[in-house]
């Protein structure tokens, strides 16, 4: 590859994750907005003692799990705090000069450990996909469709990244 071509590459990669970090902290915003609504309910919700907040959000490490919207709401506003930090560590490595395939595969890396994390609580999700057909999670994976769809698809990319390595096939 030439110096050319190699710096147009490195500066339109350093744009796409400029970007991908404005959307995440713009999106965070949206996310909160949308929980916190969800939660606010009626006065006659109230009255029957369901759950309500006006003023601050539920504790996101407790969620309940088996509502999906919930749950993806919540998963995304963790990825949307813990992500940005990494994409500026990564952006620095590649102003810097780094090789742009290992920060793109540490890049990569720290995505999956942070996913991970915020994922490893869904074991009754995870447990879902082993009972899915092939040709569902196929479509889910190419169009999902609800949360219930991109929590799905969430697991798949972890599940896939860990059945890449322990196959030895880092380089696909």
């Amino acid at each position: 590859m030439s110096k050319t071509t190699e710096k147009s590459e490195r500066a339109h990669i350093i744009k796409k994750l400029s970007k991908y970090r404005s959307h995440l902290k713009g999106n965070r915003e949206d996310l909160l907005l949308k929980l916190t609504k969800y939660y606010e309910k009626d006065d006659s919700e109230k009255e029957q003692g369901i759950y309500t907040v006006k003023t601050d959000l539920k504790d996101i490490k407790n969620i309940n799990y088996s509502n999906p919207y919930e749950t993806y709401l919540a998963a995304q506003i963790k990825i949307s705090e813990k992500l940005p930090p990494i994409l500026n560590e990564h952006i620095s490595m590649l102003e810097a000069g780094n090789d742009i395939d290992k920060t793109l595969e540490s890049f990569e890396f720290e995505v999956y450990k942070v996913k991970k994390d915020i994922y490893s609580d869904m074991n009754e999700w995870k447990s879902i996909i082993d009972h899915i057909p092939d040709y569902r999670l196929f479509e889910i994976e190419l169009n999902p469709k609800g949360p219930g769809d991109l929590l799905i698809n969430e697991l798949l990319w972890i599940k896939e990244y860990e059945e890449r390595f322990e196959n030895g096939s880092e380089d696909e």
